[in-house]
């Protein structure tokens, strides 16, 4: 089967769940081609990007590729384009910018003869699966996550839901939510999860360093790293020895590093700044607990590569987390902004082996079942096929 994947921006270091479904999906034997609207230059890349066997960007600067488009596809069905330029011109559909500016690439889409495509996020790439299906019949998929959903959502999902062949969601909260707000049909919408690689070798667990604590997220307000530091205060007043570190970058860099001088924290905490899969993986094997200080998260794939490597969690109770980690049974789980609670749940979990050791166990069970890349790949390949 021949699929192209229609992404907003590749390769992203914080986008492992993107690649990691690419490379299985060819690992299934899928002919996966890779159309990108922007090309990222992040300071690192994960190793498995060079695994992705084609990957092509959008050139939104060839003017006169574009005025060519046009003529093409009005002289070869005058009427399908002026019904796609009046459906373009209706604001609520969401893709006149587009219109204007990516038909060459749908002659570059439809010339390599794709029998599906799939986008990730409910804005420009599902938007760019729209217009492609419009001009060509060809079927497509989107998976839409969090930040398209809650707090920059599209105003085309209700058409884009009916036009696709599913509109795939990676929790049963976005699901319900997404129900409720959009109003969209339900037989139309699946429930497909982010999942781990458990074909890949993880390194072997180390002799964990005594109370080491990883954090992997954005710098970036939503993720709560500043309540994360806060925290640490509190433990460090209690005379409790830890070490936190921090993996992630963003916008609140300076912000979070004026906070760990100010609470004198510059030996307990420490940002390390961008990290590949593997160096996460290799400072997991050593960590006591992983912990996801998020004040919003759809599900958190960093939760799940932690539990993966039989490290305990700690996550934010909120969306579509507690479908991951059930609060006391196979992690903890912390209202958003409730320092005093994270603090006091860190302190419990370094302190307690015996609950570690359970709530590692049992969340390694529950993800291996529900949170298997092999298995979700499956059920989005076996949609692709219908």
């Amino acid at each position: 089967m021949k699929v192209i994947y229609i992404l907003e921006s590749f390769p992203r270091i914080s986008e492992t769940f993107i690649l990691n479904e690419i490379l299985e999906m060819q690992r299934k034997g899928v002919s996966i081609t890779v159309y990108s609207c922007y090309k990222v230059n992040e300071s690192k890349i994960h190793k498995k990007v060079k695994e992705v066997k084609e990957v092509i960007y959008f050139d939104r600067f060839k003017f006169f590729n574009q005025i060519y488009a046009h003529f093409f596809w009005f002289f070869r069905n005058p009427c399908k384009y002026l019904r796609l330029l009046f459906f373009s011109l209706k604001r609520s559909n969401g893709i006149f910018k587009l219109y204007l500016k990516y038909l060459y690439e749908v002659i570059l889409i439809e010339r390599s003869n794709p029998e599906h495509i799939h986008a990730h996020y409910g804005c420009i790439a599902s938007d760019m699966s729209l217009l492609v299906h419009l001009l060509t019949g060809i079927p497509f998929t989107f998976t839409s996550h969090g930040v398209d959903i809650f707090f920059s959502p599209p105003q085309n999902y209700k058409i884009k839901t009916k036009l696709s062949k599913k509109h795939i969601t990676i929790s049963e909260y976005n699901k319900n939510y997404i129900l409720t707000k959009f109003r969209v049909d339900e037989n139309k919408l699946a429930v497909i999860h982010s999942g781990i690689d458990f074909s890949q070798n993880f390194p072997d667990p180390k002799n964990r360093e005594e109370n080491l604590i990883i954090s992997v997220a954005r710098l970036e307000h939503k993720k709560g790293i500043d309540n994360l530091i806060k925290a640490c205060l509190r433990l460090k007043g209690k005379n409790i020895n830890f070490q936190c570190l921090i993996v992630g970058e963003g916008t609140e860099r300076l912000i979070l590093e004026n906070l760990i001088n100010d609470y004198d924290l510059t030996n307990e905490v420490k940002l390390l700044g961008f990290m590949t899969q593997d160096e996460v993986f290799e400072l997991l094997s050593k960590a006591r607990i992983k912990i996801l200080p998020s004040r919003s998260e759809t599900m958190g794939v960093a939760l799940m590569e932690a539990i993966a490597m039989r490290v305990p969690v700690i996550g934010p109770n909120v969306l579509g987390v507690p479908e991951l980690i059930e609060d006391n049974v196979s992690g903890f789980l912390v209202n958003p902004d409730d320092v005093d609670t994270l603090a006091d749940k860190i302190r419990i979990l370094l302190t307690n082996d015996k609950l570690r050791s359970s709530f590692s166990e049992i969340a390694y069970k529950k993800i291996t079942i529900d949170f298997n890349l092999k298995i979700e790949t499956d059920k989005l390949l076996s949609i692709w096929k219908e």
